[in-house]
């Protein structure tokens, strides 16, 4: 079974801040940051919360369109961990309009189903959310896959308790420096159902398949055959 394994194409993150948590989560605008970590967290301090919502693209226009799915994994490099609540994060679909770059107008762009929900305990490693089969089609063949990280309490709306960072975790994104081979990915299984030609099923003969020494016979053959059921019809005429 083919297992293809892509790095981000692409990553960013958009963060906000404001003293109202409702009217953070629903924030049509935020500050983009490019630079080539994934900060994704909510704190909140000095009478103000804030929220940062993660960004990865992929191109997956490599797995043939007609093949069938049967995993997809997307893994990130946690560099840093901090905060004093749990760090749980979220994978979303997103909707940013570019596959190369993000825009202040992109920070609601993140879909709110999850299609799959990790703790992150532990750093440097890798973290990996598997995709629950009924988001394999949020893998687009013919482009680019957007996907989300948001943290439980942005995606629950849990807003963090004062004076704490509930959650803080730090990936190594596209175009890092220190981590330049520590690029998000995103590992697929798939396979195609390959059709056989209507001949493998006439009557020819296969070498080491389940046709393999069967042949044809005339009619006139099969008659010659005295001990057959044709054989007997004769001699009974």
């Amino acid at each position: 079974m083919p297992e293809t394994i892509l790095e981000a194409k692409f990553s960013g993150y958009i963060y906000n801040s404001n003293a109202v948590w409702n009217t953070l989560r629903v924030a049509s605008e935020g500050t983009v940051n490019v630079t080539g970590y994934l900060p994704c967290y909510t704190y909140y301090v000095s009478g103000k919360y804030r929220l940062y919502r993660n960004f990865v693209v992929f191109d997956t226009s490599s797995i043939p369109a007609d093949d069938t799915i049967t995993s997809v994994n997307l893994s990130a490099y946690s560099v840093y961990e901090a905060g004093s609540g749990t760090r749980t994060l979220g994978l979303v679909k997103t909707t940013q309009a570019s596959n190369g770059t993000l825009v202040a107008g992109d920070f609601d762009q993140m879909g709110t189903v999850e299609a799959s929900r990790i703790k992150v305990d532990s750093y440097p490693d890798w973290e990996t959310w598997s995709l629950d089969s009924a988001y394999f089609s949020w893998i687009n063949t013919s482009g680019s896959t957007k996907l989300g990280i948001r943290t439980w309490q942005d995606l629950d709306d849990v807003a963090p308790t004062d004076g704490s960072q509930e959650t803080l975790t730090n990936f190594a994104g596209y175009n890092n420096y220190y981590h330049p081979t520590k690029l998000p990915k995103l590992t697929i299984n798939h396979f195609s159902v390959v059709t056989q030609p209507l001949s493998f099923l006439q009557g020819k003969r296969k070498t080491g398949g389940f046709l393999t020494g069967l042949k044809q016979e005339s009619k006139s053959d099969m008659v010659k055959k005295e001990g057959g059921f044709l054989g007997g019809l004769k001699k009974a005429q």
